[in-house]
């Protein structure tokens, strides 16, 4: 609080006698309050010089601040850049770590299919051989039941055939024995028939001649 003008104890105690107050009480709280008054109450110059320190405070203050803002921001950016390189470092680590692992899995499934691939066949090559054998001992009993059909066929066939010469031999002497007994019916039908002829032009004859 700045005040143009001192503070007038006596026109205060006056004033306060005037208002009933006890003239030394009246002046002595006029003294104490001159006294709290100029201790308080600054001068012109002192708010002057007060200024200048708060401004010379402030500008000091700002500065500080300032370079402690500059400094923050610096440690900021560096912080921020070595983040970055950090981020970059290992996302290129992270990249190489994937990497080797896809090539790492790679070559396992690659050797497990190829391992597979080889079970595959070598089962193939033993399924191929068992069939092999299979059909080989197929075809062996096939001929062999081939060979034992030909030979029961080829014993009834010549059974058959002996029992049809047979057969054809005894038809044969039946047809002989039968064409023999009718060449000697037909011989005598014959000798029959032209006696029976003969008769008939004798008796034929005969009439005529009567």
């Amino acid at each position: 609080m700045i005040m143009t003008h001192p503070f007038d104890t006596l026109d205060y105690a006056k004033k306060l006698a005037s208002a009933g107050l006890p003239v030394q009480q009246a002046e002595l709280q006029a003294h104490l309050l001159g006294d709290v008054l100029g201790k308080s109450v600054a001068s012109p110059d002192d708010l002057n010089a007060l200024s200048q320190h708060l401004s010379s405070k402030m500008d000091n203050q700002e500065h500080r601040i300032e370079s402690k803002v500059d400094t923050l921001e610096q440690r900021i950016e560096s912080n921020i850049e070595n983040l970055e390189q950090r981020i970059e470092s290992n996302i290129e680590n992270l990249e190489q770590r994937i990497d080797n692992k896809i090539d790492s899995l790679e070559q396992r499934i690659d050797n497990k299919i190829d391992s597979l691939e080889q079970r595959i066949e070598s089962k193939i090559d033993g399924l191929e051989q068992r069939i092999e054998s299979k059909v080989d001992g197929l075809e062996q009993r096939i001929e062999s039941k081939i060979d034992g059909l030909e030979q029961r066929i080829e014993s009834k066939v010549d059974k058959l055939e002996l029992r049809g010469d047979n057969k054809m031999a005894v038809y044969a002497r039946n047809v002989d024995t039968r064409l023999t007994r009718m060449t000697g019916e037909i011989t005598l039908l014959k000798w029959m028939t032209g006696t029976t002829i003969g008769l008939l032009f004798t008796v034929l004859f005969k009439l005529f001649q009567h």
